[in-house]
């Protein structure tokens, strides 16, 4: 019935980018998700959103306890993403930083905004 076609390194590349391309597209959070329910099934967004989650948790320097409490995962999940990270892990590095700024900006603008209406009162 089904059989396995083995791609080229080259065809493997080439449909990687393309994967990749997909995402450039998306526009905003709501094309994304809409991509990704579309893409991936349930079990694979909350293994994908976990690793994530873990990735952030363990570059914040939490230990393996407080991560497998609040993310609900076992020490070898934590310990294999702990792998990547010492392996390579530019890209979660990358996606945590960013976030990370965002989050600074985020509070940074609501503090200007709490002042300006603090200011507009008196």
């Amino acid at each position: 019935m089904g059989y396995k076609v083995n791609l080229s390194i080259e065809e493997q590349r080439r449909l990687f980018k393309e994967f990749c391309e997909a995402f450039l597209s998306l526009k905003n959070l709501d094309e994304m998700v809409e991509f990704l329910i579309d893409l991936l099934t349930k079990k694979e967004v909350i293994t994908l959103a976990k690793r994530l989650k873990i990735a952030k948790l363990l570059i914040k320097g939490k230990p393996y306890r407080e991560i497998q409490e609040e993310v609900k995962v076992s020490p070898p999940t934590i310990a294999k993403v702990a792998a990547w990270l010492e392996a390579s892990g530019k890209g979660f590095k990358m996606i945590a930083e960013r976030v990370r700024f965002e989050a600074i900006i985020a509070v940074k603008w609501r503090t200007i905004q709490a002042l300006n209406c603090y200011i507009a009162i008196k």
